[in-house]
């Protein structure tokens, strides 16, 4: 699955995450979660990038009412910084499969909801224990330093490709193009 943190289907999507983890067939699990930061470089149907801002919040809004998902209908894409917070959040979590899913939504609820003291502390706590793992690695041995180094990565990646342009999720006996 990939998903942008400044997408308003993306904040959609997590929203059945879990429920999708939880019906996925054995062949396709562990659930892959793609988080891209890569800048846009084009937006269906050559819109521009205000007009797909418009168009994708309208949508979603329209969407979130019909599926009963959280949206507000005035939302508005978090800021440059608030993402940067956000990444660094998923990207130093020590936590894997359902319970990374379940930081990944909250994650997306805080940036979506304007919730800066809430992604605030969240950063405090990931600086945390990022200096915490450091000074345990430097009065232990090497693989306390290895161990760290690869936490939180499991099931999510965070990257700089390209995003997909449209794709078609058949879910719960509904087909979604996005």
């Amino acid at each position: 699955v990939y998903l942008r943190l400044d997408d308003a289907y993306s904040y959609l999507t997590i929203q059945i995450l879990h429920q999708l983890d939880e019906i996925l067939v054995e062949g396709y699990r562990p659930l892959r979660v793609v988080v891209c930061t890569a800048p846009v470089s084009h937006y269906p149907r050559d819109l521009s990038a205000e007009d797909w801002l418009r168009y994708s919040l309208q949508d979603a809004a329209v969407l979130a009412k019909q599926h009963r998902f959280i949206f507000e209908v005035n939302s508005h894409p978090p800021d440059g910084l608030l993402i940067e917070q956000a990444l660094y959040i998923l990207r130093q979590s020590p936590l894997h499969g359902s319970d990374y899913l379940h930081l990944l939504q909250n994650v997306f609820h805080m940036l979506w909801q304007r919730q800066t003291g809430k992604l605030d502390t969240l950063f405090h706590m990931a600086q945390q224990h990022i200096a915490s793992a450091q000074n345990t690695a430097q009065t232990t041995a090497q693989s306390t330093t290895q161990k760290t180094a690869t936490t939180g990565q499991t099931g999510c990646k965070i990257c700089n490709q390209t995003p997909l342009v449209s794709a078609k999720i058949d879910f719960a006996g509904r087909s979604y193009r996005a």
